[in-house]
């Protein structure tokens, strides 16, 4: 970390509060280490507390802290998966705006091992392509010049809070973590003990298996969702459209639904469009509008997409970004 700027995402629980401990043992120039906290003023005092002890914990380390509110959402306009996707893409924007802010070269956020099992499970049942049951990766480009780490990953929820006991460092705790009304607590306090229950045994070494297998898998596949992205797909000016995405059926035909999906969750992601809606049967529809017979027709996608099939091109659109499919 030596010479370099590390922005971390301190929420004020156990986990970042850990992460932001931990940093700071091995951070030589404590200037360097920039704290961050969004509060999405989803729980009323409880979230300001939140920010006050984030600020109180800057001062105590001596770092710098970069803090940004929500607006405040309106009591009903969003409720379970909704919510929470909405929250994930405001926290991570604000963590963009903050690392240019102070000239972060990683942003560091505080997913454990644990929040790796339940990922993965959750794409089981929801369907998930290989990349997606290769779980979260341990580190992504967030945009030019900026990495976002998560070097928790393989570190449990219970070594940190023996960690932090160790230390007599208190933090908060939020309890809507153990709301049902959000998928992923009753993944974590009902499906997850359920299935131990059911087996006698963890359960988190075969599903990070399982993950480490997929994320294996996805790589060797690599080679050939490159080629057929060089293949069939024609982005932006190259194309007859001013924005958005041209796929030509006719060269994609012969490399089958499984690579075809790939390609497409790279260029999700190459555009940042909405990936975590797009659950396993939204991909089969699109590829099945790509590569069959039909030459017309067209499917609604998350985050105001639409994949329109007109003669052997697929056309995917931002529906109000002004765009039109070429004539003929």
């Amino acid at each position: 970390m030596q010479g370099v700027t590390v922005l971390v995402a301190v929420s004020g629980g156990a986990d970042s509060v850990a992460l932001t401990r931990l940093l700071h043992q091995v951070s030589p120039d404590h200037s360097r280490l920039v704290l961050s906290h969004f509060n999405h003023r989803l729980r009323g005092k409880d979230s300001d507390a939140d920010e006050m002890f984030v600020q109180n914990m800057a001062v105590e380390l001596g770092c710098e802290l970069i803090v940004e509110r929500a607006e405040a959402v309106k009591s009903g306009s969003n409720h379970g998966h909704g919510l929470e996707a909405n929250a994930r893409q405001q926290r991570y924007a604000f963590l963009e705006k903050a690392a240019k802010r102070c000239g972060a070269r990683y942003v560091a956020t505080a997913h454990t091992k644990d929040d790796q099992v339940e990922t993965i499970l959750q794409r089981i049942f929801r369907g998930s392509s290989l990349r997606g049951l290769a779980g979260i990766p341990i580190q992504r480009k967030l945009r030019d010049g900026i990495t976002l780490m998560r070097p928790l990953l393989k570190v449990s929820r219970s070594e940190l809070q023996e960690f932090l006991s160790e230390l007599d460092q208190p933090y908060r705790v939020d309890q809507s973590n153990f709301s049902p009304q959000f998928t992923r607590n009753r993944v974590r306090h009902e499906l997850i003990p359920l299935i131990q229950d059911i087996f006698s045994k963890t359960i988190a070494n075969g599903v990070l298996a399982l993950g480490n297998d997929s994320r294996q898998m996805s790589q060797l596949v690599r080679p050939l969702v490159d080629q057929l992205i060089e293949q069939g797909f024609r982005r932006g000016g190259q194309s007859a459209i001013a924005h958005g995405l041209e796929v030509d059926c006719k060269a994609i035909r012969h490399h089958g639904d499984t690579i075809l999906i790939e390609a497409f969750i790279q260029i999700w992601n190459a555009n940042h469009w909405p990936l975590q809606q797009m659950n396993r049967q939204k991909w089969i529809d699109l590829a099945e509008l790509a590569l069959g017979d039909k030459n017309h027709g067209s499917i609604n996608l998350p985050g105001d997409l639409k994949a329109t099939r007109k003669g052997n091109s697929l056309f995917i659109l931002e529906v109000d970004d002004g765009s039109k499919l070429p004539d003929g």
